[in-house]
């Protein structure tokens, strides 16, 4: 779904230069470096699943929560397309004001005034965003995120909308994120979607 470059400074990560379990040999650690991080989504998978970087540049499936019945008749769609066409993106910083309305909207504590405003509509609805706060589809998404290998808390990444930039969308339908943490140390992507 998108690509991160870690050394863009804009998006405040550090370098993924991880201490990962699986690359612990001799009595010491095998240090990896990875430049981009893959944000990546499998509906086939269930609606939630984590995944490793591996040193030959592919990803290991870690976990996921799939069930019998998933994904149904509604994902992937018909005709669901191969893959959707690469498109560039532009980072544009959220200003404090900006993030405090997600953030009151997220806990419902936005003014009546402001509830059903053109302008703060962007901010109450699912949308790309990296870093900070965004819009949760679902409030039981923002209850905190563990890594499977180390069992430690994992920061909020990024959210992506449903919106492709092309006819298509992800779900064929509205209302559908998918939101992804990360755990800097072993490379691992917690990935799930949540819609409303």
């Amino acid at each position: 779904m998108l690509s991160l470059d870690v050394r863009d400074s804009r998006l405040g990560l550090r370098l993924a230069r991880g201490r990962n379990k699986s690359h612990y040999r001799d009595g010491k650690w095998d240090d990896q470096v990875f430049h981009d991080i893959p944000l990546l989504y499998c509906w086939s998978c269930g609606p939630w699943f984590s995944y490793r970087l591996n040193p030959k540049g592919g990803v290991d499936v870690l976990d996921h929560d799939y069930h019998e019945g998933w994904p149904g008749s509604c994902l992937p769609y018909e005709p669901y397309p191969e893959s959707f066409p690469e498109r560039p993106v532009t980072l544009i910083r959220i200003t404090p004001k900006e993030q405090d309305l997600i953030r009151k909207n997220n806990q419902n504590k936005l003014p009546p005034s402001l509830r059903h405003e053109k302008e703060t509509y962007p901010y109450r609805s699912p949308r790309h965003q990296v870093g900070g706060e965004p819009y949760f589809a679902q409030k039981s998404a923002m209850k905190g995120v563990t890594c499977t290998l180390w069992d430690e808390p994992m920061p909020f990444l990024a959210s992506v909308g449903d919106e492709t930039g092309w006819k298509k969308t992800f779900h064929d339908g509205a209302w559908l994120q998918v939101l992804f943490h990360y755990c800097g140390s072993c490379q691992v992507v917690d990935a799930h979607h949540e819609c409303d």
